[in-house]
């Protein structure tokens, strides 16, 4: 009887490893995969069971990939639900977390890479070495996030304005095989140092520039259009229009003085073929080198156009 029972229980646990097997699931707690394509067992969990079982729960899908950078939360009952139609003959067991957070592979241009692209062309496009750039980012652009694998190249929208001293828009494409996936824009502060001329006290109009009544300064150009830097400077200028004391000199505000001026006696020439004609004449209008002036004609008490030669000549216009 003994040995009956002995027989009975050996055979009953060689039967238990058919009939009683277990697959042991373990759900990785964040998985990345391809947006948009079939998410299996085998893509999120660890499967640990004989090898017909295992291909089973591993090619189980479980759903669809998130869009590129999105996720999704996939819990232990759902992945339960799904392989209970399978009729694995085994049981299932889930052990390590309790879910699986599924995320849609991406490629993710930070902020700061499209910040230093933006600084790179503001760089570029500087000026000459006596003026100092400051820059910077007023607002951030947001993170752009695109579908992987691609090869992307970060470039600045081009425009006819340039960089300037202030607050300046700069619109970023991202290109992928030379076409525009993506677009954004940054606001950066750019502060332009320089030493420029600066009065020294009130400068009248007409009156001349000189090293009495200006000085060279460091200052901040930020609305500022075209300052007189060093190397710029004319010793003949003369001021255009009143200039207050302490303002940043601009080439508009100066101007060469008067070649002739009104009332002047001047040489009036006419040239005809190879010959010089030449005649006392009186300037009626001011004009600078190169000006077409009214004048009066000594000879004919006419007046005529002619341009101005140097300080003393004007010849006709025909």
């Amino acid at each position: 009887m003994k040995r009956f029972g002995f027989v009975i229980i050996t055979l009953i646990i060689a039967a238990l490893p058919l009939n009683a097997q277990t697959a042991k699931v373990s759900l990785r707690a964040k998985t990345e995969v391809t947006s948009a394509q079939p998410v299996t067992v085998g893509d999120i969990a660890a499967v640990d069971a004989p090898q017909n079982v295992a291909k089973k729960i591993m090619d189980t899908v479980i759903c669809t990939g998130p869009t590129p950078g999105n996720q999704r939360i996939v819990d232990a009952e759902y992945v339960k639900l799904k392989l209970k139609s399978l009729n694995l003959g085994c049981t299932v067991q889930f052990i390590g977390s309790n879910s699986a957070t599924i995320v849609g592979k991406c490629l993710r241009i930070t902020p700061k890479q499209l910040e230093e692209a933006a600084l790179e062309y503001i760089a570029s496009q500087a000026h000459p070495n006596e003026i100092e750039y400051e820059t910077a980012i007023q607002r951030s652009p947001r993170e752009i996030v695109l579908t992987d694998g691609q090869n992307i190249e970060i470039c600045v929208k081009s425009t006819d304005r340039g960089i300037r001293p202030g607050t300046n828009t700069i619109s970023l494409e991202v290109l992928s095989d030379d076409k525009v996936v993506a677009t954004t824009n940054l606001a950066v502060q750019i502060k332009a140092v320089a030493n420029v001329l600066v009065s020294a006290g009130v400068i009248a109009q007409g009156q001349e520039i000189n090293e009495q009544n200006t000085k060279w300064e460091k200052r901040d150009l930020a609305n500022i259009a075209n300052p007189i830097s060093m190397g710029q400077e004319n010793r003949e200028w003369v001021a255009k229009r009143s200039i207050r004391s302490g303002a940043i000199l601009t080439t508009s505000d100066v101007d060469l003085p008067a070649a002739i001026k009104a009332g002047d006696a001047i040489a009036l020439i006419v040239k005809c073929g190879g010959v010089i004609i030449r005649t006392n004449a009186q300037a009626k209008q001011s004009g600078r080198i190169g000006d077409s002036i009214r004048v009066r004609s000594g000879a004919s008490r006419e007046d005529v156009r002619a341009r101005i030669v140097n300080a003393t000549t004007a010849e006709i216009i025909k």
